[in-house]
């Protein structure tokens, strides 16, 4: 009944085919979404859908962004058909996989390489060039400084000092070094000197350059017609054959180098030797055993092995007899299995077997499986005169050669590739991926650790160490050398730290550049108004006129290039000085009265001009009161004149002494009329002296004394004007009298009395002129040397 059912059915559907029925239509009341198109089958319907659409009724939009994933980072956007990938900025692409190349629009300067970022670029400058585009030349000449007064001239990428003669190196801070192009030879020793060089000579050698060996021959000979070879620091002697030692005094003894053999004795002879062998042995050395197979030969390839006074043959396998002329029977000992019939070989024998048996004796019968091998490991089984393979798991055919295709029902995950094996398969996943059908995204982080406590992110088939500051590196492995853009000035090392830098300056610099230099003048202060200037970890003292020394401490004497003449002693002043002069010749005179009255005359027009002087120093006395000397200067003024007070005192103390031993004696008239004359030639040269005084008057006239020593002096010199006066009515009272007569002894006596008495007073006045004159002349010098500076 079924049989027939299908029969009529199959019978319809063929009269359909034919025509003869109508075909159902199943789209009716179909209705297929987004433009879908219904097709009718045989017993159902099927929706054709748009690209883009999927379902029975293409009800459903396809999501291309599960099979499109967008890179670096962009959001995937799903359409009809397709998807769209919305970037970072700095990517673009139909998968934001292209990073955009900022440097297209941005180009470096100066040769430099743009290296481009993620919506951005960097610039890697030349060496010697920086900013952003590389524009700017980097003055190398701000942290390098040329030594010993060189100058520097910045260059690319360096720096050029242009040093003074006699100085060499990058920073001018070599002196040239004479010993690189004087050479000593020998091993000498150079030793740079200043423009020049010395050579210190190995032992041995002498000359300039150590050129010359010492011939140490001259004074070693050699003996026994040896000759001498002079070497470095000895001699070597060349001895004749058969002699030895250091001058060739010794008989070489050839027995002790050359030892007889096999029991033979040696004789010494000249330069040579003789070995006395036992019987049996020959040669030089008795070394050699008299080879006794010269004579006897061994037959079929046997080896004659000579003995002592005989010889032995060693056959090859087969043969026998003394020399080796027997062929063995191998048979004799040998038989073959299975009906194989033995025959005889040289050291041998073969046995030729029935068919279907093999081997030396025809023991063994034959594996058909040795000729025919089974494939990929199968076992092979031996049969009668045929074999069977056994194959392995994944594996098929006569001789197991077809391997199974196990790939067939096992598929790989994202994007891996199956590769069939033996019973089984391997699927070659894609970088990133692994598990047995590459479903598992490989943890990158598990075998790249980052260093210095960086944080790893992992990536499909990568990973990255997100750093912390002050290191870099794909494993954050590198500290950042923060050297390279922080410089240290003036020759300061700079230490790399992390995230950070440290300059050690030199002697003398401070702060984190070393750029300042340490102001040595604050711990260190100059002496005597001197002013300090500061250098390079060290200072100078600029002293004023007058004083030295590191700090200004010394007073400069000045009295060493100023020497006093006529025994006067000199007396150091701050640069300056004083002299005292002797005024013992004037102490042992007494001057006439004429001469005095001359003396006295002058020295009242003397006084007229000196009191004209006061009164134009009284005038300008007002714009002078503004000046004032320093407080050290005046002191140093007073000890000076004290000093030449006690000295005045002193000469006076000595007049008197004299006054008393002159009363005691009176001269007579002739005598007194020499010393008259005599006194008239000193009277001169006073008068002299006196002019040098009027003559010095106007130079003196331009300095200003203090107002209270101009008051002193004129104190001083009234009342000195006063004796003068009294003293010349004495004299003209007594000069009409004293012209005509000659008084008796004792009234000379008196008038000689009191003309010592009035010379001391007119000497002390002389030594008093003589004391201020030099003083007003010290004190010019200071007032000018004032105003100067």
């Amino acid at each position: 009944m079924r049989s027939l059912t299908l029969l009529l059915v199959s019978a319809i559907i063929g009269l359909t085919y034919a025509g003869y029925y109508p075909r159902p239509n199943f789209c009716k009341g179909v209705n297929c979404k987004n433009g879908g198109n219904c097709r009718s089958l045989y017993t159902s319907f099927k929706c054709e859908c748009k690209k883009g659409f999927t379902g029975k009724f293409c009800q459903t939009n396809i999501n291309d962004c599960k099979r499109n994933i967008c890179k670096n980072g962009g959001k995937c956007k799903d359409l009809v058909n397709g998807f769209n990938c919305e970037c970072k900025k700095g990517f673009t692409g139909k998968f934001c996989q292209t990073n955009i190349n900022d440097c297209k629009r941005n180009s470096c300067k100066n040769g430099g390489k743009c290296k481009d970022l993620v919506n951005g670029f960097k610039c890697e400058c030349k060496k010697g060039f920086t900013g952003k585009f590389c524009q700017t030349n980097i003055n190398d000449c701000k942290r390098n400084s040329c030594k010993n007064g060189g100058k520097c001239k910045d260059l690319v990428n360096g720096f050029k000092c242009q040093c003074k003669k006699g100085f060499t190196g990058k920073f001018c801070q070599t002196n040239v070094n004479d010993c690189k192009r004087n050479s000593c030879k020998n091993g000498g020793k150079c030793k740079d000197l200043v423009n020049g060089f010395k050579c210190e000579c190995k032992k041995g050698f002498t000359g300039k350059f150590c050129q010359t060996n010492i011939n140490d021959c001259k004074r070693n000979s050699c003996k026994n017609g040896g000759r001498c070879k002079d070497l470095v620091n000895g001699f070597k002697c060349e001895c004749k054959k058969g002699f030895t030692g250091k001058f060739c005094q010794t008989n070489i003894n050839d027995c002790k180098r050359n030892s007889c053999k096999n029991g033979g004795k040696c004789k010494d002879l000249v330069n040579s030797f003789k070995c006395e062998c036992k019987k049996g042995f020959t040669g030089k050395f008795c070394q050699t055993n008299i080879n006794d197979c010269k004579r006897n030969s061994c037959k079929n390839g046997g080896k004659c092995k000579d003995l002592i006074n005989g010889f032995k043959c060693e056959c090859k396998k087969g043969f026998t007899g003394k020399f080796c002329q027997t062929n063995i029977n191998d048979c004799k000992r040998n038989s073959c299995k299975n009906g194989g019939k033995c025959k005889d070989l040289v050291n041998g024998f073969k046995c030729e077997c029935k068919k279907g048996f093999t081997g030396k004796f025809c023991q063994t019968n034959i594996n058909d499986c040795k000729r025919n091998s089974c494939k990929n490991g199968g076992k092979c089984k031996d049969l009668v005169n045929s074999f069977k393979c056994e194959c392995k798991k994944g594996f098929t055919g006569k001789f197991c050669q077809t391997n199974i295709n196990d790939c067939k029902r096992n598929s790989c995950k994202n994007g891996g590739k199956c590769k069939d094996l033996v019973n089984g398969f391997k699927c070659e996943c894609k970088k990133g991926f692994t598990g047995k059908f590459c479903q598992t995204n490989i943890n990158d982080c598990k075998r790249n650790s980052c260093k210095n406590g960086g944080k790893c992110k992992d990536l499909v088939n990568g990973f990255k160490c997100e750093c912390k500051k002050g290191f870099t590196g794909k494993f954050c492995q590198t500290n950042i050398n923060d050297c390279k853009k922080n410089s240290c000035k003036n020759g300061g090392k700079c230490k790399d730290l992390v995230n950070g830098f440290k300059c050690e300056c030199k002697k003398g610099f401070t702060g984190k550049f070393c750029q300042t230099n340490i102001n040595d003048c604050k711990r260190n202060s100059c002496k005597n108004g001197g002013k300090c200037k500061d250098l390079v970890n060290s200072f100078k003292c600029e002293c004023k006129k007058g004083f030295t020394g590191k700090f200004c401490q010394t007073n400069i004497n000045d009295c060493k290039r100023n020497s006093c003449k006529n025994g006067g002693k000199c007396k150091d002043l701050i640069n300056g000085f004083n002299v005292n002069a002797r005024k013992d010749s004037l102490e042992n005179s007494v001057k006439p009265t004429s001469t005095i009255a001359r003396e006295i005359a002058a020295r009242t027009e003397e006084n007229a001009k000196i009191l004209s002087m006061v009164s134009n120093v009284n005038a300008r006395k007002d714009s002078q009161e503004n000046s004032v000397k320093p407080t050290s200067t005046i002191a140093r003024e007073i000890a000076a004149r004290t000093e030449e007070n006690a000295k005045i005192s002193s000469i006076v103390s000595n007049v008197n002494a004299r006054k008393d031993s002159l009363e005691n004696s009176v001269k007579p008239t002739s005598t007194i009329a020499r010393e008259i004359a005599a006194r008239t030639g000193e009277n001169a040269k006073t008068s002299s002296m006196v002019s040098n005084v009027n003559a010095r008057k106007d130079s003196l006239e331009n300095s200003v004394k203090p107002t209270s020593t101009i008051a002193r002096e004129i104190a001083a010199r009234t009342e000195e004007n006063a004796k003068i006066l009294s003293m010349v009515s004495n004299v003209n009272a007594r000069k009409d009298s004293l012209e005509n007569s000659v008084k008796p002894t004792s009234t000379i006596a008196r008038e000689i009395a009191a003309r010592t008495e009035e010379n001391a007073k007119i000497l002390s006045i002389v030594s008093n002129v003589n004391a201020r004159k030099d003083s007003l002349e010290i004190l010019s010098n200071q007032h000018q040397r004032l105003q100067e500076k």
